[in-house]
């Protein structure tokens, strides 16, 4: 039995990790793009793109019940598996 939890547990890490990466290449691209508006454009198109994915997969994860749990091999019997 997994509990769904520890799905949500991993969805923050690598939301976490997501949100550093995305800081270095904002970063990046605002010291060392081309100067001009194209730059900020592009920039401000891949925050809010981000923003959007985040939000709603954020709306979409307060709906799961988190104290349930997955039973991979709940339907399968011993037997049928390991049958000689």
């Amino acid at each position: 039995m997994i509990p769904f939890s520890i799905f949500l547990i991993t969805w923050l890490v690598l939301l976490g990790i997501f949100i550093i990466m995305a800081a270095l290449s904002i970063i990046q691209m605002l010291r060392y793009g081309l100067p001009g508006h194209g730059t900020s454009l592009t920039t401000l198109a891949f925050s809010v793109i981000a923003l959007i994915v985040i939000f709603g997969t954020s709306i979409y994860l307060i709906n799961i019940d988190w104290t349930q749990h997955i039973d991979l091999f709940g339907g399968i019997q011993q037997s049928v598996i390991f049958n000689p």
